[in-house]
């Protein structure tokens, strides 16, 4: 017989099991790609709008390789602006 902690009142109400909405690994956030990196074996290009893992897109913010994207962003499509790096966009 397999030795299991599910249902044990010594696991039971666990903080994640309580507040599932902590869980970093489970959260998304998006993020303009500022300087490539690799995710998921895939190259994100300069200007690109990508959603990733909270956890990671913290970990490429801390890189200076992206930058928050609000969800109220125009351009929440993930699509490149045709627009010159440094331009403004009016």
């Amino acid at each position: 017989m397999a030795l299991q902690a599910a249902g044990s009142p010594l696991v039971a109400g666990s903080f994640l099991e309580t507040y599932p909405e902590t869980n970093m690994q489970l959260q998304t956030q998006k993020v303009r790609v500022t300087r490539m990196f690799y995710f998921d074996r895939k190259p994100q290009r300069v200007g690109d709008v990508v959603e990733l893992p909270k956890i990671f897109a913290n970990e490429v913010r801390a890189a200076n390789k992206a930058e928050f994207v609000d969800d109220k962003s125009d351009d929440a499509s993930g699509a490149r602006s045709s627009a010159p790096r440094g331009t403004k966009l009016v």
